[in-house]
């Protein structure tokens, strides 16, 4: 009903817009549902903003614009109340209209305002992009969840949406992993080989150890005449710093070999990244690696070279004690920024200019960017570098995920990547199970900080979200299984005839919530917010749980029994259709 008026109430608005001299075509129409009946059951704020517009009586126009409404067999009337509202009352039974359409379009309701052809857009969506140095944590989940679900709500609503992660596959980190590898494959070899601080610590690097020990058939890979060098350089690391000799000593003694350890651990962490993000329902499609931002094709300069070009001949990049900066004080940053070291080692901040340079090239017209809450200080540089590369910055949007903490028993768990301690986004969902993982990760905003109860997504009862909602689903189920066993059978035709007959307080107030479900999802869309689907689910399952608990369904009378399994049904595919945008499974039974 909400949707209608709203279609009535912009045939007005047009109708209106013809005499007037201010375009009124842009105003945004407000409806608010109202919970008393003194002023009807919606109402809406538009001729107060059209008289800011039109410096005329809000009273005179809302008087004017109900004139103009066409006629609408499920409204009663409409009225004017001061100072400037529209009152709509609806008939009794025209709430009960939304169940027809609910009914007939089945999946596809809750998306009637797909984007039409001119407004769909080719959306890139990246998320995750964890450094390839372990497996996926509890913090990775939850941007993950995030950015999936997004991208099927944009994807529902029909635009084009491409999912990326970007693999840190080049640098210093990916090093200090191979090295982390390197010495305790050694390890396995001669127990007494130290193992440097600031290395990976996880008994993932024990694993991917062993794996190698498993491929190798020589011994060491250190040749035995640097195995005390080896020792000496280890025993020598003192600071983070130190590493860096540690990583050019092996480099200089493996050669090749550091290369191909290199690429294994690779290949098994992203293998082991893509499973984790497979069982949490992630299905990202593109898969973008940094080291292709400096590979030469066709004898052509790198990408990272044509944009380092670029910049130079914009005056954007100058040299300072053997590094190139970027002049990014320019673009109001407190200071200018290094793309390229002393030793000729590119920068972080480097392969990103590049790396959002190339998503420009590919043709898209929004890009958006999922990080965490502690990259906020980088936006702006990005987004000055592509000014700089005359790339328009309004097309690059970044939405800053909060941090995520475990908790067990009312207690924190703490966590840590370089140091090993941490749980693993495997490990939680077989702790809790991947859809109470993905559920969790998005039933709250993005930008608040999230609480992960692990007592809680196992919890059978109606305050774990996601069990309320699914067990709603099921108990919908077991009423038409219960009317199966009875011999009796479900008639559409004559439940349709019949909604008029729901007309309890009850009824109503389900009726006018399923009504809301389109504009959740739109709004969810626009404001990037997928947690409102979450908040909506909930609600209509609580609604739904409360009206199961104090009605009988399959009564008697054929009429009364068809209209509360036509609305049964109604509700059901709601639900089926939110937690369907969410990745979730809709039970029939638990």
């Amino acid at each position: 009903m909400k949707k209608e008026i709203n279609e009535t109430l912009k045939i007005a608005l047009s109708l209106l817009d013809e005499k007037s001299k201010v375009d009124l075509s842009s105003t945004e129409i407000e409806i608010k549902e109202n919970k008393g009946k003194k002023f009807g059951d919606y109402s809406t704020n538009l001729a107060l903003i059209l008289a800011q517009k039109l410096k005329i009586e809000p009273e005179k126009i809302a008087k004017s614009l109900i004139k103009k409404i066409p006629a609408n067999p499920s409204l009663e009337k409409i009225e004017f109340a001061k100072p400037g509202f529209i009152n709509f009352f609806v008939k009794e039974g025209g709430h009960s209209e939304i169940l027809k359409a609910i009914n007939r379009e089945k999946e596809d309701f809750g998306l009637s305002f797909k984007s039409s052809p001119n407004k769909k857009k080719k959306i890139l969506i990246e998320y995750v992009s964890s450094n390839p140095t372990g497996p996926l944590h509890v913090g990775h989940g939850r941007g993950a969840a995030f950015g999936s679900v997004l991208s099927s709500i944009l994807r529902a609503l029909g635009h084009a949406v491409d999912e990326e992660y970007y693999v840190n596959d080049q640098g210093r980190q990916v090093d200090i992993l191979t090295v982390s590898v390197l010495i305790r494959y050694e390890q396995l070899l001669d127990n007494k080989m130290p193992f440097p601080e600031g290395c990976y610590q996880g008994d993932y690097i024990k694993l991917y150890a062993k794996k190698i020990s498993k491929l190798k058939k020589e011994n060491h890979l250190v040749p035995p005449s640097k195995k005390n060098l080896l020792i000496t350089e280890i025993k020598r690391i003192k600071k983070d710093e130190d590493l860096d000799i540690l990583i050019k000593f092996l480099k200089e003694n493996l050669k090749e070999r550091f290369h191909e350890t290199k690429k294994f651990i690779l290949q098994e962490i992203i293998s082991s990244i893509k499973l984790d993000l497979k069982k949490l329902g992630v299905k990202q499609n593109l898969w973008f690696k940094e080291t292709t931002l400096y590979r030469s094709l066709n004898k052509k300069p790198s990408l990272m070279n044509k944009v380092k070009t670029s910049l130079k001949k914009t005056g954007f990049i100058y040299e300072k004690e053997g590094a190139l900066w970027f002049k990014s004080t320019k673009f109001n940053d407190d200071k200018d920024r290094v793309i390229e070291k002393e030793n000729g080692q590119a920068t972080y901040f480097a392969s990103d200019i590049a790396y959002h340079f190339d998503k420009y090239q590919r043709g898209y017209d929004k890009i958006i960017n999922v990080w965490g809450a502690d990259h906020h200080g980088y936006l702006p540089r990005v987004r000055s570098a592509m000014l700089a590369l005359k790339q328009d910055p309004k097309k690059l949007e970044v939405i800053f995920i909060q941090f995520a903490s475990l908790l067990s028993e009312g207690k924190k768990i703490s966590m840590s990547t370089r140091g090993g301690e941490f749980i693993s986004l495997s490990e939680l969902m077989e702790e809790v199970s991947a859809e109470a993982a993905r559920f969790f990760f998005i039933n709250s905003k993005a930008e608040q900080h999230l609480d992960f109860d692990l007592d809680l997504a196992k919890e059978e009862s109606k305050d774990n979200p996601l069990y309320y909602v699914q067990y709603a689903h099921a108990r919908i189920c077991s009423v038409f299984k219960k009317l199966n066993s009875e011999n009796k059978k479900y008639d559409y035709d004559l439940g349709k005839k019949n909604i008029s007959i729901l007309s309890g307080d009850r009824e109503i107030g389900i009726q006018k919530l399923l009504s809301q479900f389109p504009e959740v999802i739109l709004r969810a869309a626009n404001n990037y917010e997928p947690h409102l689907i979450c908040y909506y689910l909930r609600n209509l399952a609580s609604s739904f749980h409360s009206y199961y608990n104090e009605e009988r369904f399959l009564v008697e009378n054929e009429e009364e029994l068809q209209a509360r399994l036509f609305m049964l049904k109604a509700i059901k595919q709601v639900l089926f259709n939110g937690l369907s945008l969410l990745g979730l499974s809709s039970p029939t039974s638990m």
